[in-house]
Parts: structure tokens; C-alpha cells; sequence
């Protein structure tokens, strides 16, 4: 796998478990994971899926349970 697949991979599950928080900002969410600003972690996130599903979308039960704890 190449390092920025790899890289991108790792903020993309940060993103993720951050998300199960509804109140936090996705600016703020996208600062933290270090994508440029929010229309970028936007773009790599919501490949082939409906924007309307988002943020919920993006978050796995076990993530959920993760962060909730």
C-alpha cells in the first residue's frame, strides 16, 4: 500500500470515530485530522455515497461504541 493511502486511511478513521460526536464541527473535525479544511475531508469521505446519509454514514457500530465510552 503507498504511504499516502496509508496516511489518508489513518485520518480517514480518526474522522470517523471524531464523527460519532454530532455536535463537533466538521471544521473542526478536519483541522483535527489533518485534511486541509472541511470540503476536503468531505470529498474523500463521501465517495459514492449520498451526502444526505452524512455524518451518521461514516461511523461503524464498534466505532460508536468506542467513543461513547
Amino acid at each position: 500500500m503507498p504511504v499516502h493511502t496509508f496516511r489518508l486511511n489513518q485520518q480517514l478513521c480518526a474522522a470517523r470515530a471524531k464523527m460519532a460526536h454530532i455536535d463537533t464541527p466538521l471544521a473542526q473535525i478536519a483541522y483535527e485530522c489533518g485534511f486541509a479544511d472541511e470540503s476536503h475531508l468531505v470529498r474523500k469521505s463521501l465517495r459514492g455515497k449520498d451526502p444526505g446519509i452524512y455524518p451518521g454514514a461514516f461511523v461503524t457500530n464498534k466505532e460508536r461504541a468506542s467513543a461513547l465510552s
